[in-house]
């Protein structure tokens, strides 16, 4: 039995999971936390992994109820109506709701899930998997915001002339785009849309059939005439069902329009 760090605790017994050799845990005061080897023989040090997520994890109740797992390369714990997960490769947290997790259980490289709230079970989708992309069979809300972009030159006023962005390659995928400036503030029109599915019988949708079977980025190329702008936000998003959005790379064409002055 060996000391290890008497501020930093366990009060989850379900959060533990080992990770790469490395055990996991819940402390419901301080987040999760990792038991990382030090260069002394013997010893280990407490280190926390979740300070980007702490402030809506710890405000969850009763957190020492947590259940978690480990499957393909990612930490999952489940409290309450939400599951965080850590991708351990990318150091990377991210949140899922309307999951109503009672308990985890892996059986042959698939994960499954209990719930405690309607006694069904549930199992978790690969992406190759037909109709991979809803959840419980409900469309999927998808989407991704910018911050307010100035293009490294707050000081000028801008017209935006020309977008550009690319979708990664799918069998049924698109965007719509909405973009809001600080001249025009709201995000409640779509301003261009872009389709990136592509052919496979095994996923075939009539509705939306296409010929098309590039495995490449599909880009895009759309006019605009945003005049004196300083600061713009984009958000992509896709609510369609069985549809899958994948964003590779954005860029804009602009010419400055003087400095901004003071009102």
């Amino acid at each position: 039995v060996q000391p290890i760090n008497d501020s930093v605790g366990c009060n989850a017994s379900d959060s533990i999971q080992m990770v790469e050799n490395s055990p996991y845990y819940l402390d419901s005061l301080k987040g999760v936390h990792l038991l990382a080897m030090t260069n002394v023989r013997d010893q280990r040090n407490v280190k926390r992994i979740s300070d980007e997520i702490n402030k809506l994890l710890l405000a969850e109740s009763n957190i020492e109820n947590a259940q978690s797992a480990v499957y393909k390369y990612r930490y999952y714990l489940a409290v309450n109506n939400y599951v965080y997960i850590y991708d351990y490769r990318q150091n990377a947290w991210y949140r899922w709701d309307n999951m109503p997790v009672g308990c985890f259980l892996i059986i042959n490289e698939v994960l499954y899930f209990g719930s405690n709230s309607t006694g069904r079970v549930y199992r978790f989708k690969d992406a190759g998997d037909p109709t991979a992309y809803n959840d419980d069979g409900t469309a999927i809300n998808a989407y991704w915001k910018s911050k307010f972009l100035s293009f490294e030159k707050d000081y000028l006023r801008k017209l935006l002339s020309r977008i550009f962005f690319s979708l990664k390659p799918t069998t049924r995928g698109g965007v719509d785009v909405y973009y809001a400036t600080n001249l025009t503030p709201l995000m409640d029109t779509v301003k261009f849309s872009g389709d990136s599915s592509n052919i496979d019988y095994a996923f075939i949708d009539y509705s939306k059939f296409t010929y098309a079977a590039n495995r490449f980025p599909k880009e895009f190329h759309v006019k605009t005439r945003q005049k004196k702008i300083v600061y713009i936000q984009f958000m992509f998003k896709n609510a369609e069902l069985n549809e899958s959005m994948g964003i590779n790379s954005m860029d804009f064409m602009y010419v400055e329009q003087g400095i901004v002055k003071n009102t």
